[in-house]
């Protein structure tokens, strides 16, 4: 309605009288979660005063964000849909928007997608072999034979690694450590994965949106395709943004919790995870090389997927 040139006034009277119910008698009749109730008050709120948030909208909106809107608020009603256990279990990308909006609590110390993972352990999987460490924890790699046969200097630090006549220097240490002491050839340390939880993404930086650890439009995690991981990570930061702008106090609280670490209080929490949306969305655009509108459908065709998974089961 608001992006409307202009409303006739008997429109503008039936939304006042929907707002008005909604705000005095909304929470005793309907029962609905509260951050849906926030975003329906916000809705039928036509006056002047609204914040100019994520979800702000005006005659002078772009296209661009009537569909970044669009993709917010069909999101927050899909995850509205109740999840058994089970259909949660098997619909975990919808489980986990639930979560997000609803229990955010239940996200404390819980791996979340698309967040950077270990890297050595990506790495030593890629590479395979035999890897050690420096005297001040730094990883290498021996290839071939997997023993020494040379002494250098590491990258990081400048200190002694490697060994002669493959024999480990005594400073060094093999990274599997079911390996130390092992002088054995051709030995492969295994790979222990040793990524974080929690919420962890820095801040995007005004300007410099290719640079904010978020990757860039060709970045993948653990193997999936960079359109996917693109999607996920718009999907959840979308999820975080309707959270942090309709949800209350104890739900900032919650969301500290397991993003402090990069968030410093809960007044940050919107604008942190807006920058991040609309990182992701022009990522997404540019990983698909398509229009916004194309990129909308996609974004819509797969919430639809995971609103029919979780209706057929």
């Amino acid at each position: 309605l608001r992006v409307q040139p202009a409303l006739p006034d008997r429109v503008r009277t039936r939304v006042k009288l929907l707002h008005d119910w909604l705000s005095g008698n909304g929470p005793a009749v309907l029962s609905l979660p509260s951050v849906v109730f926030e975003m329906a008050l916000r809705f039928t709120n036509l006056s002047a005063a609204i914040p100019r948030d994520a979800f702000y909208l005006d005659k002078e909106s772009s296209t661009e964000d009537i569909l970044k809107v669009r993709i917010l608020v069909h999101l927050v009603v899909a995850s509205t849909i109740p999840l058994s256990p089970s259909v949660a279990a098997s619909n975990p990308m919808l489980g986990l928007f639930t979560t997000v909006l609803f229990q955010p609590e239940r996200l404390v110390d819980c791996y979340l997608p698309q967040m950077p993972e270990d890297e050595l352990a990506y790495v030593m999987k890629v590479l395979g072999g035999r890897w050690y460490r420096c005297q001040n924890g730094h990883a290498y790699y021996v290839d071939l034979c997997g023993r020494p046969t040379q002494i250098n200097k590491c990258a990081t630090c400048g200190c002694d690694i490697g060994g002669l006549g493959h024999n480990l220097l005594d400073t060094n240490k093999d990274v599997d450590e079911s390996l130390a002491n092992d002088t054995n050839y051709n030995k492969k340390s295994s790979v222990q994965d040793n990524s974080k939880p929690n919420y962890f993404l820095p801040a995007v930086e005004v300007g410099d949106e290719g640079n904010s650890g978020a990757g860039d439009v060709s970045t993948t995690v653990r193997g999936i395709p960079a359109s996917s991981c693109r999607t996920q990570r718009l999907l959840l930061h979308a999820a975080l943004v309707a959270g942090a702008t309709f949800g209350g106090q104890s739900w900032k609280n919650s969301v500290l919790r397991f993003a402090g670490s990069v968030i410093s209080g809960p007044e940050q929490l919107q604008p942190f995870f807006r920058a991040h949306y609309s990182s992701d969305w022009q990522r997404l655009k540019a990983s698909l090389r398509k229009s916004g509108d194309d990129a909308e459908l996609l974004v819509h065709s797969a919430i639809l997927e995971l609103v029919g998974e979780a209706n057929d089961a």
